[in-house]
């Protein structure tokens, strides 16, 4: 029997009375919480399984020569299960990478508030260690996703992520005055090439352990054309914060 059979059956024997009581409507209540909880996890499973389907077959085969079919078959779900979830290859590729690069991202990306701000480069080690961090965590995807192979398709991406975190970066006027007025384009792609770089360099060596590697990118981020990176209120005049 279904879901909905069960439902069905439940508030027959539990909720005769169509008047019910509180304690029926309290009832029935949980049976509709209980019921979407269980559908949130489906969806959640299935898609799980859409996207580890995916990233193998990436593995395996260009992106072109991917099909629908395969990705179902591999998932163990059918092509209309597939499209109720996702568009197409191409969105499910693309949100795969905005996440991916969104949370990269705003792992080194902050807002500078006052004019008065200025950098605490103390903090840079512990920002580049948490950047390290997470491209450790996610090492699997990031070496399929981000692949060179695939850099028409994700380089876009990584700059539309850039530009919509542009209200965190440091572009008040005067900055741009003091930076020779460079177009934001251009300001953008700096950064843009920036954390391709250290992605591409991570990814690649093999040298250094993360807290190595997070004092030599924080190293990197205190000598940065593209000045973005943590900055803090100083203390104030006479000792006050």
């Amino acid at each position: 029997m279904d879901l909905q059979g069960l439902q069905t059956d439940w508030m027959e024997q539990r909720v005769p009375d169509p008047s019910g009581s509180e304690k029926n409507g309290r009832m029935a209540i949980q049976l509709e919480e209980t019921t979407a909880k269980r559908t949130d996890l489906r969806v959640t499973r299935t898609e799980r399984l859409i996207r580890e389907a995916f990233l193998h077959l990436l593995t395996e085969q260009d992106f072109d020569d991917i099909r629908i079919k395969q990705i179902a078959e591999r998932a163990g779900i059918n092509r209309k299960t597939f499209y109720s979830h996702y568009e197409g290859k191409e969105t499910l590729y693309e949100q795969m990478v905005r996440e991916l690069l969104s949370e990269l991202c705003g792992s080194l990306i902050y807002r500078k508030e006052e004019p008065g701000w200025e950098l605490q480069r103390d903090l840079l080690p512990a920002d580049a260690k948490k950047f390290l961090t997470f491209l450790e965590e996610y090492r699997e995807e990031v070496m399929i996703l981000i692949n060179p192979r695939f850099n028409i398709r994700w380089y876009p991406i990584l700059e539309e992520v850039i530009m919509n975190l542009r209200e965190n970066l440091m572009l008040r006027s005067e900055e741009e005055r003091a930076i020779g007025q460079i177009p934001l384009r251009l300001y953008l792609d700096m950064i843009t090439s920036q954390l391709v770089i250290w992605i591409y360099w991570w990814m690649s060596q093999e040298e250094y352990e993360i807290d190595e590697g997070a004092m030599i990118l924080s190293r990197v981020m205190n000598r940065s054309m593209a000045n973005v990176f943590r900055y803090v209120k100083p203390a104030r005049v006479g000792g006050k914060a």
